[in-house]
């Protein structure tokens, strides 16, 4: 505890001892607390789960020295540990025992299939061997030369999809392409159990206690409830023309269906759906009465686990029978409970091709992007536990010390997972961008780590991104800092940053569990920007104009800006304004005399630093013409000519602008005459002019004379001339 306390006074001294001028005020922050957060990072042994949690994974291991050419469809395990897989398309069923491969079984020409194996009790092994046509096969486990023994075969089966050992013997199959199930008596004498409205009968499934047989199908995707002995039938559900790969059956009696259908996979490759933020864990509801119920008599507690509950927002509300209520999106698992409610509970973006329910939780294998997940519906927790990548995982078992067996396609293999963890595991976290060289502060790993255990945390540093083609132009990697202490980083200033985490675990406890990790950071403060300031031309007399300027801040501080503007040939800026946060600013000119001006901005960060280490920068305009007088004329005359029309000559004059134009008007009419240019052009401050009127009627006429500068301004003259007729 002294050694914690001290660590974290020496944390608080080095931090005090960095120059202030060095930093910006904002503390900007990493921060890892959730399954997306952590997804683009690398994983070695370790895994993380919807709630954000980082942990040891599974031990996992290839059992098969080569991959075989081809699928491995179905997996079994005999109670002495003995791994019997069947493949296609060569249709052998291997046995792999103490790491030795040998064929169990080589079909005859037209059995190019094993779609399904399993075990009758500890001796016989039941082979689902198909191609033109499908035969059921016993193979007995005992003996140098095992004779395979045909107990089923129907011309009309083609596929023998599925099977299930009845405790008394009874042998179910699941067959296509005529949607049949075939039940084989304990003498093995075969008899059609039932036949839906469907091409193949997919997945079967005895409930715990042997009651009912459930079946999954192609086609409307149906989940069907059917008595043994009888056959009498009872749908379920219907997922909603997604294919019912795989059941399981839970250990409360609820049934799991998953589906595999094609066009709801997203062959893209990338991470499995990760969950952005835990959004809060299951909890049990205490012992209190609930609802209605007898006076002074507490109803039964009621726990959350016992409730299979949606896990994922792309799962729609529940539904009763006959809609599954799940994504049309995506492939899901549904949970359908003893009362007949249906429920999705997980939303898978691959074909679930294999399911298992092991250990309180649901196992899943996955194609085209051979995931391996957890999911617990108790706690809801969802984890990827592998990524094969190379390997759909088509096929699990179970074996009897908690260990689970995959057979997977592409490449065929063997896979044990578990049950027990791996001792040790890291996780490297993706390269961290401050954007600009930055300072690093203490680094929060919140974890539980029991007695004996560890958790870590390291860092490098480094000035271009990728860490691993440039790791020698990186730090090394720093001592460890232990989870739940304060030690501020060692790794230098720069613009990059990378972790490791390293979990250990004695034999036997349970994983460290990092729950979140944070990593405070200061950027170097860096001056603002200021890419433009625009004044728009003075225009229709208007005495003033609107500033625009556009500025922004490496460092995202706030920044307030000051003007100034000056008048050429002067050496003072003059302050206009201060403490602006817009970006624009409606400056006025009336006033001013005429000249030529600029105007300034300065933008400083000072609101988001102390004074001592604010930066400031400034932009100023062109300059821009101000003309607050008016134009005039001059020489004005006025000749009428025999026929009544009057002639006006004259020159205009504006001020350090150009004359824009002249006009004549009669008599106070609305319509306004214009006048010629003596060059036919008028763009100068000195103009000479001439207008002519039509003839006028006889009698006393007023002729006025406007003209217009380049900014608007404007004069006005008039002569009065008397028509003689």
């Amino acid at each position: 505890m002294k050694l914690k306390f001290k660590c974290f006074l020496t944390a608080l001294m080095a931090a005090a001892l960095v120059p202030v001028s060095a930093r910006a005020v904002q503390v900007k922050e990493w921060n890892f607390n959730s399954e997306r957060g952590y997804s683009k990072g690398t994983f070695h042994h370790t895994l993380v789960n919807n709630y954000g949690a980082l942990l040891l994974s599974r031990r996992t291991t290839a059992l098969l020295k080569d991959s075989l050419h081809g699928l491995v469809n179905a997996v079994a395990v005999a109670p002495d540990g003995r791994i019997y897989f069947g493949t296609s398309p060569n249709g052998k069923v291997y046995e792999l025992q103490h790491g030795k491969l040998s064929v169990l079984y080589a079909p005859p020409p037209g059995q190019r299939q094993v779609l399904a194996l399993c075990m009758q009790g500890r001796h016989h092994l039941l082979v689902a061997a198909c191609g033109t046509h499908s035969v059921l096969l016993d193979i007995p486990l005992q003996g140098n030369h095992p004779q395979p023994r045909v107990l089923f075969s129907n011309p009309k089966v083609r596929y023998i999809w599925d099977l299930q050992v009845a405790k008394n013997g009874a042998i179910y199959l699941a067959t296509g392409p005529h949607g049949e199930i075939w039940r084989l008596g304990p003498h093995h004498k075969s008899h059609l159990l039932a036949q839906l409205p469907v091409h193949n009968i997919m997945a079967l499934a005895l409930t715990n206690a042997g009651k009912h047989l459930i079946a999954g199908t192609d086609g409307t995707g149906l989940v069907v409830r059917l008595n043994p002995l009888s056959g009498r039938s009872f749908i379920l559900m219907s997922a909603d023309h997604a294919e019912i790969s795989s059941l399981a059956i839970g250990r409360n009696g609820t049934i799991y269906a998953a589906t595999a259908s094609p066009n709801r996979a997203k062959s893209s490759g990338g991470l499995f759906q990760t969950q952005a933020k835990p959004d809060g864990m299951p909890a049990s509801v205490p012992s209190v009465q609930m609802g209605s119920g007898k006076p002074g008599k507490k109803a039964a507690p009621i726990h959350m686990g016992h409730l299979p509950m949606p896990s994922t927002a792309a799962l729609t509300s529940t539904q009763p029978y006959p809609g599954s209520g799940g994504s049309k999106k995506l492939n899901a698992v549904y949970a359908i409970g003893k009362n007949g409610r249906v429920l999705p509970v997980l939303a898978v973006p691959d074909m679930i091709l294999s399911m298992v329910y092991h250990h309180g939780s649901l196992m899943l294998g996955t194609g085209p992007n051979g995931r391996l997940m957890s999911y617990n519906p108790k706690t809801q927790t969802q984890t990827l536990l592998q990524h094969f990548k190379d390997h759909d995982i088509l096929a699990m078992a179970k074996a009897a010390d908690g260990e689970l067996i995959l057979g997977t396609a592409n490449q065929g293999q063997i896979y044990r997972i578990g049950p027990g963890q791996n001792d040790s595991g890291s996780y490297i976290s993706p390269v961290l961008d401050a954007k600009l060289p930055a300072d690093w502060g203490v680094p929060h790993v919140s974890a539980v780590v029991a007695h004996g255990n560890s958790a870590a945390i390291e860092t490098r540093s480094g000035n271009v991104k990728s860490a691993d083609k440039f790791a020698r132009f990186w730090s090394r990697w720093s001592a460890p800092i232990p989870a739940n202490s304060y030690q501020p980083i060692s790794s230098p200033p720069a613009k990059y940053l990378q972790f490791r985490l390293l979990l250990k675990a004695k034999l036997h406890q349970a994983s460290p569990i990092v729950q979140a990790v944070k990593i405070g950071y200061q950027q170097i403060n860096v001056a603002p920007n200021v890419s433009s300031i625009t004044v728009p031309p003075l225009v229709d007399g208007k005495h003033s104009v609107v500033v625009n300027w556009n500025a922004t801040d490496p460092n995202g501080d706030t920044l307030e800006y000051t003007l100034y503007y000056r008048q050429k040939n002067m050496p003072v800026w003059i302050k206009i304004a201060r403490h602006l946060s817009d970006t624009t600013y409606n400056f006025t000119t009336a006033g001013l005399p005429d000249a030529q001006y600029c105007i300034k901005v300065v933008a400083s960060d000072a609101p988001s630093n102390p004074l001592s280490t604010a930066l400031a920068t400034a932009r100023k305009t062109s300059w821009f013409t101000v003309v607050n007088r008016n134009p005039f004329i001059t020489n004005l005359k006025a000749s009428v000519a025999a026929d009544g029309r009057v002639k006006l000559t004259g020159v205009a004059h504006s001020h350090m602008v150009a004359v824009k134009q002249v006009a004549i008007q009669v008599d106070s009419s609305h319509h306004w005459q214009p006048a010629a240019g003596s060059n036919s052009i008028m763009d100068s401050p000195l103009e000479a002019f001439s207008a002519e009127t039509r003839a006028l009627s006889a009698g006393a006429h007023r002729i006025v004379v406007r003209v217009t500068d380049a900014q608007g301004n404007r004069s006005y003259r008039s002569v009065l001339v008397n028509i003689h007729r």
